[in-house]
């Protein structure tokens, strides 16, 4: 960018005259499109599909909402959409970020900065945090980058993250209202039970809405990279932090570095955690982050959370952890203090109770065991 070429059209231009038969573009045209000496400032920033947390691991899967940050100065080399799946036989680099400013480095810096932060690549995991605490440390924009920049003091990158460790039988993230009225065959999807759904994100500081996760049958464990304010509510279910194990139904704070495991959910069937800040980077489809695992649609890339999954938390997550307010629902107020084992199941007449299905003989007292 600072020499006014643009490698990829050269590429191109070559090719055509390759094709015609010729060696290739004529020395004196290649030299004068290049100028005697560079101008202004440029900055390339490598983005890949891979988990910093795991030693750069890379993170294959689908790309639910791809969207670059548009700016003077600024170009994206790319083949990824929406919609892209990553595969893993090949190099995980997805795009090449580069920014120009004319005067000084410290606007490029600024403009990949911006660049870092107002894209989004959302789906599978990227580098995209590490990135911005690269061009974000006081040593980058002093200059001050040696080969062992990365490993120095310098460098202080802490993943935003949450790193699934387990995923549980069928763990799924879910919002409200979710898809409501959508039609056309896309399913409303959201929490089956809406109103401990609701409890757990009161309870983390959210607004009632907030997407989080789904436990079913048996709960995930999960590493958090950073301080975060939890909730967990719903089917009774076993939670430990660090081993220990911790009340439900209340807020609780996850130091930077704790694993939060979740056991068997032993009454009822569904558990709720609700993670202050929700997950920022999980991409709206019709509206909704709840996740159809049936089409494919919301949620952690259309499915339900595995092993080796990486969720992005808030970067206001360690402040708020600090900050935090103790709120608990009392024991005696507890929903499961509602449930009980004997049911009664209200039916309605429908089309099967026609005579043609069913004589009066059989419309009787039926019981269920």
């Amino acid at each position: 960018m600072c020499y006014k070429v643009d490698l990829v059209a050269l590429m191109l231009q070559q090719a055509e005259v390759q094709a015609r038969g010729d060696r290739g573009i004529p020395l004196d045209q290649l030299l004068a499109k290049q100028s005697s000496d560079p101008i202004g400032y440029a900055i390339e920033a490598r983005v890949y599909a891979e988990v910093p947390s795991r030693d750069f691991a890379p993170s294959p899967g689908l790309l639910q909402h791809v969207e670059w940050h548009k700016a003077p100065g600024s170009r994206v080399d790319t083949w990824i959409n929406s919609g892209t799946n990553i595969s893993p036989f090949y190099d995980p680099m997805i795009a090449k970020v580069m920014v120009w400013d004319e005067t000084s480095h410290d606007g490029a810096v600024d403009k990949m900065l911006d660049m870092l932060r107002y894209s989004k690549v959302q789906g599978c995991p990227t580098n995209f945090q590490y990135l911005s605490a690269i061009v974000s440390s006081p040593a980058f924009r002093a200059g001050d980058t040696t080969t062992a920049f990365l490993t120095s003091s310098h460098m202080k990158f802490v993943p935003h993250t949450i790193d699934v460790i387990s995923g549980g039988a069928y763990t799924t993230i879910q919002d409200l209202p979710a898809r409501l009225g959508v039609g056309h065959g896309v399913p409303e999807s959201g929490p089956l039970d809406s109103v401990s759904f609701r409890l757990a994100n009161i309870l983390a500081g959210n607004d009632e809405n907030t997407e989080a996760l789904e436990i079913t049958l048996m709960g995930p464990e999960l590493l958090f990279h950073i301080p975060a304010v939890i909730a967990v509510t719903g089917g009774l279910i076993d939670c430990t932090i660090n081993g220990e194990p911790v009340d439900t139904n209340t807020t609780l704070i996850v130091p930077a570095g704790a694993t939060v495991k979740l056991g068997q959910v032993s009454k009822g069937c569904r558990s709720y955690l609700a993670v202050k800040g929700g997950f920022p980077n999980v991409p709206q489809y019709l509206g909704s982050k709840s996740t159809t695992s049936t089409l494919k649609l919301g949620g952690y890339q259309g499915r339900q959370l595995v092993t080796n999954d990486s969720i992005d938390l808030d970067e206001r997550s360690s402040s708020w952890a600090t900050d935090a307010i103790i709120k608990s629902v009392p024991v005696e107020a507890r929903l499961d203090k509602l449930w009980s084992s004997t049911w009664t199941i209200y039916v309605m007449p429908g089309p099967h109770d026609d005579p043609e299905f069913l004589t009066e003989d059989g419309v009787c007292q039926w019981s269920v065991s």
